[in-house]
């Protein structure tokens, strides 16, 4: 039975780390990209400061609606790209809760044919 050599026999008796991103434990653990198709309804949206904004309620290609409260008219629309990512039901976004209000996301974006899916 053959063997495949060892990294460390690999690079002449050294052992060397992995390259940043890529581990020989398995895939990376921590928040994964969100890509709107993937995000599920009822996931937890959290700023990054960990404030909790509320949950999904709605995705569309560009923006997902955030309720914060079942049959609130307070709800958040959130781009796409300002989600970091996510892990179990949480939904990361990029910036803290407190900023989501100052870029104006409690205002639905102008529409266009886009459903929801």
């Amino acid at each position: 039975m053959e063997q495949t050599p060892s990294r460390a026999a690999q690079s002449g008796g050294k052992e060397t780390p992995d390259p940043p991103g890529v581990s020989s434990e398995g895939p990376p653990r921590g928040p994964q990209p969100a890509p709107a198709t993937t995000i599920p309804m009822g996931a937890e949206v959290c700023g990054a400061d960990g404030g909790r904004l509320g949950r999904v309620a709605a995705v569309w290609p560009a923006y997902v609606l955030v309720e914060t409260a079942p049959g609130s008219s307070a709800d958040y629309w959130v781009p796409v790209d300002a989600i970091a990512g996510y892990e179990g039901d949480v939904s990361a976004l990029t910036v803290a809760h407190g900023e989501v209000v100052k870029r104006g996301w409690t205002e639905r974006p102008p529409g266009g044919s886009e459903q929801p899916r």
